[in-house]
């Protein structure tokens, strides 16, 4: 086991579509001589993407290990069970999914559930990994947009009346708000999608990175190949947020 105080940490990497290819090799000092795209590197003692430790002779323990091994050496009396941190660095070259977090009650539910069915963790129908609601916090470090909850009432009734072609999606936020919007955008047909879309796109700006329509047309461009998917309409009750190097969400 690793004898120093102090540690070098590797991260573990994701190699998801939407990464870069330059950012985070360059960062850690290794040659991407695949060319794979380096999305995310997480530094934690994730039980599937643990960091490594390395000491001075180059040898390498997982981070889950070390702490599994002297807990309260290392978390201390308090947090000796378990330290559900995460720090994840992130390479977004491409337009990536809408995620939504469970409170903690839900996520210990679902946890539980999905391991008396017995689903794996691998799974693509496994939704909860740990029984761990996800706070989060973001640090920029170069300009970014995202896609940060929804809009107030006002402004959302708004969005939808000033395209004729929505005329549905209002009357399911009148009938039950958020929720019913969301159930029924989320079960659209595709084609159903395609006709609505078609001729709302070439009407919104394409230019002003702070409008919905900017991102809409992003998505359809980066998709171009594909009929319009739900994530267009999804964007529509969600506010555009800017954030500029260094600033928190």
């Amino acid at each position: 086991m690793i004898p120093e105080p102090i540690f070098k940490i590797e991260g573990a990497v994701q190699h998801y579509d939407w990464g870069g290819h330059h950012f985070i090799p360059s960062l850690m000092g290794i040659a991407n001589e695949r060319q794979q795209p380096f999305a995310e590197s997480w530094y934690g003692g994730h039980s599937m993407h643990p960091s490594l430790l390395v000491d001075k002779q180059g040898r390498k323990w997982p981070l889950s290990e070390l702490i599994k091994n002297n807990p309260v050496a290392y978390l201390g009396d308090s947090t000796e069970k378990q330290f559900p941190f995460l720090l994840k660095l992130l390479d977004v070259k491409n337009m990536l999914s809408i995620q939504a977090h469970p409170n903690k009650t839900q996520a210990q539910k679902g946890f539980s559930k999905e391991n008396e069915l017995h689903i794996p963790f691998n799974a693509s129908n496994r939704n909860y990994k740990d029984a761990n609601h996800k706070p989060e916090m973001m640090v920029a470090l170069s300009d970014f947009w995202l896609l940060h909850g929804f809009k107030n009432e006002s402004d959302l009734m708004a969005t939808l009346r000033s395209h004729t072609e929505l005329d549905e999606f209002v009357q399911h936020f009148q009938a039950g708000g958020y929720q019913q919007l969301l159930h029924y955008l989320m079960n659209l047909p595709m084609v159903a999608v395609e006709d609505i879309l078609k001729p709302i796109l070439p009407r919104l700006p394409r230019v002003d990175k702070n409008h919905y329509g900017y991102w809409m047309n992003n998505t359809s461009s980066s998709l171009r190949r594909h009929l319009p998917a739900r994530g267009h309409v999804t964007q529509l009750p969600l506010w555009t947020k800017y954030r500029a190097d260094g600033q928190q969400r």
